[in-house]
This record gives structure tokens, sequence and C-alpha cells, in this order.
């Protein structure tokens, strides 16, 4: 049976984590790393990743144990994971995780994040429709067809 809407699942979690993992992914694809923006900051894309893995370990009974702390407030999560190897690395393993999701959806299209990322070089800024556009420049190109039957997928 499929949750309803108003249910927050541990798949719901999952998928908030890749997106949040995205842009820093996108970065290291087009980059060959990412720049400092992903982490660094308690509100960050990273720093937010960290938490929900925690929550999902920790307080929401997706971990070892059912055991819950029930504080999910940011100090609370890191003093959580200072204080317990264990949880610090079960962490550890939903962030990767999560990332090689993510390495697996965007790696397929690395050519439309290509062009992007070299018009914003170009514009410094891109709103939806010329996103939509470019994306669907390089999604229609023979070329992109050709490698991803290549690979053995079929990008259309």
């Amino acid at each position: 049976r499929e949750a309803s809407a108003s249910v927050t699942t541990e798949d719901y979690f999952k998928k908030l984590m890749m997106r949040l993992l995205a842009g820093m992914v996108a970065e290291d694809i087009v980059f060959g790393n990412h720049g400092t923006g992903a982490g660094g900051s308690g509100r960050s894309d990273l720093a937010q990743c960290t938490n929900i893995a925690t929550m999902l370990e920790r307080s929401f009974a997706f971990g070892a144990t059912l055991a819950t702390e029930g504080e999910v407030d940011p100090v609370s999560l890191r003093s959580y994971r200072l204080h317990d190897p264990a949880l610090a690395q079960a962490v550890e393993r939903r962030l990767v995780l999560a990332r090689s999701e993510v390495i697996r959806l965007l790696e397929p299209v690395r050519p439309a994040l290509m062009a992007v990322a070299h018009a914003l070089v170009e514009e410094k800024e891109l709103d939806a429709s010329q996103v939509t556009t470019l994306v669907g420049n390089v999604t229609d190109s023979p070329s992109l067809h050709t490698s991803e039957r290549s690979r053995g997928h079929d990008a259309r």
C-alpha cells in the first residue's frame, strides 16, 4: 500500500536528502569538486542533510534501535553524533548512500548540467524558461541519445 501524502516516511526523507545534495553533486560533476557553499553553516544543505540522517537513525526509529531521544534540534542532534560513534557512522553511511544515488541520477545528464553551468558563467542568473530551453536543447541532441544507447540506456 502506498502511504498517504500526509504521512512522512523514511522514503520521503531519503528523497529530501537527495534533493539537498543535488547542488553539491552537480558541482562535483561539472567542476570536478564542490564549493564550500554546500556546508560550512548550520543552515547549509549538507548540515540539513546530516541532521535529517541523524533524526532517521536516532529520533524516528529507522536506525539500529527503536529507542528515540525525542529532541530534534540541531544542537541535540550534533551532541548525539559526537557522543555516539556508531550513530556518527550510520549517519555518514546515509549521507554517502544519498550522494551515490544523486550521482547515479545526474551523471547520465552531464551534458545538460554542463550547458546550464556554461550559461550561468555567461549570464550569472537564469530563469526557469532559460534552463528548460537549455536542457531541452541538450537532451534533444542526437549525440546524447547515441551516447545513452551505447551505455544501454534510452534517454527518451
